[in-house]
């Protein structure tokens, strides 16, 4: 579980290590060079997905 006070880039820090021992390079693609970028779209998509739940 993520400390109460961690930063939202300690957070996503954090989610890239565990991407890269959980995932094989061929699955992380680009995540493996930017691991922001994985981070930023799951952010993403789950922001979007709970503006459409709401409706």
């Amino acid at each position: 579980s993520a400390h109460l006070l961690a930063t939202r880039e300690q957070i996503s820090a954090h989610y890239a290590q565990y991407l890269d021992r959980v995932l094989t390079p061929k699955q992380r693609g680009l995540a493996a060079i930017y691991a922001w970028y994985a981070v930023t779209s799951i952010h993403e998509a789950s922001s979007s997905r709970r503006s459409t739940e709401a409706v």
